[in-house]
């Protein structure tokens, strides 16, 4: 049985393999996932606000990468993921509309991708420059449509959740969000990260978005301060495991499942959730 891509035991087998300690899990091949691994929080946005950050560091003359997960609420009309600008010339803004994934560089040209991206569910985003080359992947799937842009793009602002113009505001939550410069970080179909990201080189923003009074720092050497207009909140729903659930990863297959148990102490005790299946992971295919 499965959903957005997430398998799950039947409620027969899960009861079996409740029943055995973590040990024989582990010789059995199974990885365990305790809550709060990959669960990062969000940055939440209501459509009346979005973040900011001014730096020349958001100019790119070469290969960048931009990715994040995604959960919009709405995409009737225009909703943007984020904007590289505001010089009309060497703009950049990635947004959504209706249910596809659309780029527009302004003063280039426009793209339209043919990936499309679900309401109401995680999904992980990630635009490659490489050479002249830019890709969009979609939970680490290039999409079949790809753009040549050698220019500049941007001019060092970039806006997450808004276009240059501070319309088009996203509605959802955005979690994970990081920018790297220089560097193509995906060229190939890839498994999108099960844990939050971490500053490689040439990260110019990273936000992890933990839940909480800290979630908009930037965990990038540069530390930039973000702009929150309008309040964007932070949310402690992300793309990771339930709170106090437990996740095992069969090795070489990459199915998620929840047994009907959950671990305290060193007791596995029943889980009020036993058999409930994990929607909204869309990190892992069976």
């Amino acid at each position: 049985m499965s959903a957005n891509g997430i398998s799950t035991l039947s409620t027969k087998e899960a009861k079996q393999k409740g029943k055995l300690d973590l040990a024989q899990l582990k010789r059995k091949g199974y990885t365990l996932y305790i809550d709060g691994t990959a669960n990062f929080g969000s940055a939440q946005f209501s459509g009346s606000n979005y973040l900011s950050v001014s730096n020349a560091a958001f100019t790119f003359t070469g290969n960048f990468t931009v990715e994040g997960w995604y959960y919009p609420t709405n995409v009737t009309g225009s909703h943007s993921l984020f904007c590289l600008g505001p010089d009309p010339a060497n703009r950049y803004v990635f947004a959504l509309s209706g249910t596809s994934v659309s780029s527009n560089l302004y003063g280039f040209g426009l793209t339209t991708y043919t990936s499309t991206v679900p309401i109401n569910t995680w999904t992980h985003i990630a635009v490659v420059r490489s050479g002249s080359t830019v890709k969009v992947y979609i939970n680490g799937v290039a999409s079949v449509t790809t753009d040549t842009q050698a220019g500049t793009i941007g001019n060092g602002t970039l806006n997450i959740g808004a276009d240059a113009a501070n319309g088009a505001l996203f509605v959802g939550k955005i979690s994970n969000f990081r920018v790297v410069k220089g560097t193509a970080v995906y060229t190939q179909t890839f498994t999108p990260p099960l844990s939050p990201l971490t500053a490689i080189d040439g990260t110019q923003l990273l936000l992890n978005t933990d839940a909480g009074a800290g979630f908009l720092a930037d965990g990038s050497s540069n530390g930039f301060a973000v702009t929150n207009t309008g309040s964007v909140t932070s949310s402690a729903t992300g793309p990771g495991p339930d709170t106090g659930a437990i996740f095992y990863r069969e090795r070489n297959i990459y199915d998620i499942t929840q047994l009907p148990t959950q671990y305290s102490g060193n007791t596995l005790v029943d889980n009020p959730n036993a058999g409930g299946l994990i929607e909204g992971r869309p990190w892992v295919t069976a």
